[in-house]
Formats: structure tokens, sequence, C-alpha cells
């Protein structure tokens, strides 16, 4: 029984992390927010959601003003 379930968690913990995951490996400069979002309201799709969604967008560096 334990055989089975250990593999089960760590892909339920994989995927629940993903967002974080996602940031992390894209050097997002927001990548603890996006840590502490996934861990506050990852536990809802809403929360989780957004949280992908933001470990994917791509942050534009500042426009030269010269």
């Amino acid at each position: 029984m334990l055989a089975y379930g250990l593999p089960i968690l760590a892909a339920f913990i994989v995927v629940f992390f993903l967002p974080a995951i996602v940031a992390r490996s894209r050097y997002h400069p927001n990548t603890a927010a996006i840590f502490a979002l996934n861990v506050l309201l990852g536990w809802t799709v809403v929360g989780w959601a957004m949280a992908l969604v933001w470990a994917l967008t791509r942050e534009d560096a500042p426009a030269d003003t010269h």
C-alpha cells in the first residue's frame, strides 16, 4: 500500500508547487511572491491558476528613455 502512496504523493506535491517551480526555473523577479501565493492560495483552483499564469508571464525590462 505504501509503495503506491508515495509516488502519488510526490506527484501531487510537484503539481501543487508547479507555479513556484516554473517561476524559479525562469528566474522570475517575483519568485518569492509567486511562492507565497502558491502556498497560501494554491489549495484553491483559482489561486493555483493565478500563480501559474503569473509565473509564466514575461517581465520586460524597462524601456531606455534616452
